[in-house]
């Protein structure tokens, strides 16, 4: 099967008072189509650094190394693309559903017109009606409860929750192939984490061949990731099948790996479905 993302030996160098930190370190990674790949660390341990260099929005002065190959259409060099080739890329082929929605979304814009935003970026062709409909198509595959009302909204009317599957909808609406869920459901409540996990299984289908979906899925994430892999704070990913887990980063988990189960590393890091 053919991959969709490669990533072979990436690093990311961070410039620093005391020189230069490394907090992801020669990461290699294969996503083919229809696949899933669980991430699982500490904090600090490199996880969203690595998504936010899949997205190609690290901090100013950030140094890349290694490479990141992106198949869609044509093969992409992601760790190589320019900010106008980016701008082209993400949303459409590669988004990502980000840890804190409130820092995310605009607090002057109601919710729909943020959405459909994130549509218009890559569609422009598109009527106001179909506009409305594929924002409402995609609140509702994030599980957002009354959808044409919360279109109307202002993410300060909305709890923590909502505004997470809003950044959900938001990432989902664009219909990429590659989605990037770092801690999607960390804010919403246990019930809403059951519920973004059981909406997250039917996304490939609906979609098609042309989308990838992802969900961080807590208790579920044995069962669905097929690959999966830890990261330890400036040290190289360890990876394994789905079968099997050990846990890295803490001082207790490495003096004792079987103390921490899968979900409780799990509700700390990042999962990632392709489509067929």
């Amino acid at each position: 099967m053919e991959n969709l993302l490669e990533i072979r030996a990436l690093s990311v160098e961070l410039p620093t008072a005391q020189g230069w930190v490394r907090p992801v370190n020669e990461v290699s990674l294969r996503i083919a189509a229809g696949e899933c790949v669980g991430l699982v660390g500490e904090s600090g341990s490199g996880k969203t650094m690595l998504a936010l260099a899949l997205m190609g929005l690290l901090p100013t002065g950030a140094r890349v190394g290694g490479r990141a190959l992106l198949q869609s259409g044509s093969q992409k060099e992601l760790t190589l693309l320019s900010e106008p080739e980016w701008r082209a890329v993400r949303g459409k082929d590669v988004a990502m559903i980000f840890q804190e929605p409130m820092t995310s979304l605009n607090p002057v814009m109601r919710i729909g017109e943020q959405i459909e935003e994130a549509i218009r970026a890559h569609e422009t062709g598109l009527r106001r009606d179909e506009l409305r409909s594929r924002v409402l198509i995609a609140l509702r595959q994030a599980a957002m409860n009354e959808p044409e009302r919360r279109v109307e909204q202002y993410p300060h009317q909305l709890s923590g929750g909502l505004r997470q599957r809003v950044m959900i909808a938001m990432a989902l609406a664009g219909r990429p192939r590659l989605l990037i869920a770092d801690e999607p459901t960390t804010i919403a409540a246990r019930t809403g984490a059951r519920t973004f996990v059981h909406h997250a299984r039917s996304w490939r289908g609906r979609a098609g061949r042309r989308s990838c979906r992802g969900s961080l899925c807590g208790a579920d994430y044995r069962r669905r990731a097929s690959q999966r892999g830890a990261l330890t704070p400036g040290a190289s990913l360890h990876a394994g099948s789905a079968g099997r887990f050990a846990t890295f980063g803490t001082r207790e988990a490495k003096a004792n790996p079987r103390k921490r189960s899968a979900t409780d590393c799990a509700a700390s890091g990042m999962f990632v479905r392709t489509a067929v």
